[in-house]
């Protein structure tokens, strides 16, 4: 049975930090870091929140050591952390030795209604249903109780992959999606009975359940979908991969996203959030054999951004983060799995922050979101490393997690003069033939956008000369506020870019 022990002790420690790249758009503090307490034992390896285990209420997360040698090699273990103050509240040890339990963690909700969080996690390598069947536990936090799932047959691998699902049913309770990659399956679990809602099938030798994943409502009937990747799938080329969303509701296919040959697209999977502001939720979709990853509408199935860096298996972890830039579009993190996480916009694909470390290190191998534990409006974000190790010479794979805050990076407010669009601080026919040269004669685009549009049409084009012409010399109305009297903001929220203007202001 599962070995749980209480430890008072605490795992964080303040001051080091991993080398930061701060791009436009976010900034981030480390609030704590956590280490891992024996060699080998890959501390960090999977990381999630777990919603409120100890009814102190703050958010608590969970970080997986499938290596972890606590009741035999490999035996595995979770490490279960207070989001108030970074204290290791317990640990639970896997079963039996090659188990590696803690290969993957999830929040699961309160399913017994006790008033504290429960949580899931994956111990793949169980031989409960036969040799490497897998089996995964629901951990009952507040009674140090505890439910299994087996997998359904050897070499299944099951658990190897979950998520929750959301509540897929509407009975009140958050389901389960777990996978069987050696099966070509995955499994929607009920919270509420632990009962299969719906089993799926991929391709023989394709893998489909390599990665699985709660993909929030995409079809807009208010239930909660689900996406499994299939990272061996052939359907569109030899080891292009796939990975398939499905109705949480009924078990229809929604959309099936292909890869092509050699790709090996569906190795990581998640629910993006609303990164396109549609009101449905949208996926992301690792493809680390290229370096790089895809975000799809999930109301159309359309490829919305590709995000690529030349970072090796840059894609290889995944989530979204909700909205890190304060811009109103939901954002994610992707990890390489060699030394590198990034947090990128989910509205156009750009880089908002980049995170980076020297070896030995495996900084990116897992992120998440932890929501937002210091109460400031923005999420907190979590990164694991389990390749860490202080020490060198004395072992390897310590690991550690890292635990940063988000905020906006604020760009100054925008000030400028409407109809100067050659900033020299005046409004004449100099800015006139400024405007008609950017326009049409290959003359200096305009820098300040919004002083270019003069009529405070959004847009910038030859209506803008024509108004102001005949403001100048027709009798016509002066350009809208702030007019070119006046320093002042955009009193229009349009798709022009923010400019700060400093000619006389």
């Amino acid at each position: 049975m599962l070995r749980f022990l209480t430890i008072f002790a605490v795992l964080c420690f303040f001051g080091f930090s991993p080398a930061l790249i701060f791009a436009q758009g976010a900034e981030a503090t480390l609030l704590t870091q956590l280490f891992g307490t024996d060699y080998t034992e890959s501390f960090g390896s999977s990381i999630a929140a777990a919603g409120d285990v100890d009814n102190d209420g703050d958010i608590d997360f969970i970080v997986g050591s499938p290596d972890a040698d606590g009741n035999g090699p490999e035996s595995g273990r979770v490490s279960v952390i207070s989001g108030a103050d970074g204290t290791l509240l317990y640990v639970i040890d896997g079963e039996a030795a090659g188990d590696r339990f803690g290969a993957s963690v999830s929040a699961f909700g309160d399913v017994d209604g006790n008033g504290f969080n429960d949580f899931l996690i994956g111990a793949p390598n169980n031989d409960g249903n036969g040799a490497d069947s897998g089996r995964v536990y629901a951990i009952l936090s507040g009674t140090n109780g505890y439910f299994f799932y087996d997998g359904p047959a050897a070499d299944s691998r099951f658990g190897e992959s979950l998520d929750s699902a959301g509540d897929v049913n509407g009975d009140g309770y958050l389901d389960a999606i777990i996978g069987a990659w050696g099966d070509d399956s995955a499994f929607l679990i009920s919270g509420f009975d632990w009962s299969v809602i719906n089993a799926f099938a991929g391709p023989a030798g394709s893998e489909f359940g390599t990665s699985v994943g709660g993909a929030g409502d995409v079809n807009g009937d208010g239930f909660d979908d689900v996406i499994v990747g299939a990272q061996f799938d052939d359907t569109a080329a030899s080891i292009a991969g796939a990975a398939r969303v499905y109705s949480g509701f009924d078990g229809d296919l929604l959309h099936t996203f292909l890869g092509q040959e050699n790709d090996e697209l569906g190795w990581a999977v998640s629910g993006a959030g609303d990164v396109n502001g549609d009101g449905a939720d949208d996926l992301l979709v690792g493809i680390p054999a290229r370096e790089k990853v895809h975000i799809y509408s999930g109301e159309t199935g359309d490829l919305l951004h590709i995000i690529e860096e030349d970072e090796s298996w840059f894609g290889g972890s995944l989530s979204d983060i909700g909205d890190a830039n304060g811009d109103g579009s939901d954002d994610v993190i992707i990890g390489s799995e060699a030394r590198f996480a990034g947090i990128y916009s989910g509205f156009n694909g750009s880089s908002l922050a980049t995170f980076t470390e020297i070896d030995p290190s495996d900084l990116g191998a897992s992120v998440n979101c932890l929501g937002d534990l210091d109460g400031d409006g923005f999420p907190e974000i979590i990164i694991g490393d389990p390749g860490y190790t202080d020490d060198p010479v004395a072992g390897s794979d310590l690991g550690t997690a890292l635990i940063y805050s988000l905020v906006p990076v604020v760009s100054p407010t925008e000030v400028f003069r409407r109809g100067d669009a050659n900033l020299d601080g005046g409004f004449n026919i100099a800015d006139e033939i400024y405007l008609l040269a950017a326009l049409f004669s290959g003359g200096p685009t305009c820098e300040c956008p919004d002083s270019c549009d003069q009529n405070d049409d959004g847009g910038v084009n030859i209506a803008d000369a024509i108004y102001g012409l005949a403001a100048l010399f027709s009798g016509g109305t002066t350009p809208p506020d702030p007019g070119p009297n006046n320093c002042g903001v955009d009193p229009t929220d349009d798709v022009l870019a923010d400019c700060i203007y400093d000619a006389a202001c």
